[in-house]
């Protein structure tokens, strides 16, 4: 009798060991994926914050020099009572984006500049999805009373045949910028969308994808007459 109580004490010991170890790293994941230790360092009441929700667009890739990325260009044209804090990601579709919103939240930014969909369409990922996504990003900023950039993002031209884009997905893509925009009292940033093809390619990489240096100055002189 004695032995298999000994044998019971034993099993609940180990499941209550199994149970605290999950624990612990349901909470390390916590931490790590809502950067807990981190925000605070982004929380300052003397500086008002400005949070970039963007792509490659955002993080300058194909760059040389990270002083030419359109964030950093941005920073040094305002003045020191804004602080711009980068949470964009190569390749960030709308839908991985909504959890990044979430965590800027916390930081309470003055302004959230959302410059998403360009991967949404390259994936040939659903447009009613992205839109639902771009909706749900804005919605959470607007509860917050945080202002909203919201910046249109075109396709490339030179992708569409790559990528199988009908003239009827380009145009929905494009039209789904314009019909949120009208749906909500925000800043839209419409000036690329209405960028023609030649255009355009004076401001692109090799890839035809991304941007070079005087796109990305023209994206700051753009963002910067919006919020400024």
């Amino acid at each position: 009798m004695n032995y298999i109580i000994y044998k019971l004490y034993n099993k609940m010991f180990l499941i209550l060991i199994v149970i605290f170890i999950i624990n612990i790293l349901g909470l390390i994941s916590y931490i790590l994926n809502n950067q807990y230790f981190n925000i605070n360092k982004y929380v300052n009441d003397n500086i008002k914050n400005i949070v970039v929700i963007g792509d490659s667009l955002g993080t300058g890739y194909g760059l040389r020099d990270t002083d030419d990325i359109w964030v950093n260009k941005l920073k040094d044209k305002l003045d020191n009572t804004y602080d711009i804090i980068n949470f964009s990601k190569n390749d960030r579709t709308t839908g991985e984006a909504i959890k990044i919103v979430e965590k800027s939240l916390f930081i309470n930014p003055e302004v959230i500049i959302i410059m998403l969909g360009g991967n949404d369409a390259l994936q040939n990922l659903s447009i009613r999805n992205m839109k639902n996504n771009l909706k749900k990003m804005i919605e959470m900023c607007l509860e917050r009373d945080i202002e909203v950039v919201f910046v249109g993002m075109p396709i490339p031209f030179k992708m569409k045949d790559k990528n199988g884009w009908t003239d009827e997905y380009m145009e929905e893509y494009v039209q789904t910028f314009y019909k949120i925009s009208e749906e909500y009292d925000i800043i839209f940033v419409k000036d690329f969308l209405e960028m023609k093809e030649g255009n355009m390619s004076l401001y692109l990489l090799d890839d035809d994808v991304h941007i070079n240096r005087y796109g990305q100055q023209l994206i700051t002189d753009t963002i910067f007459k919006y919020i400024y």
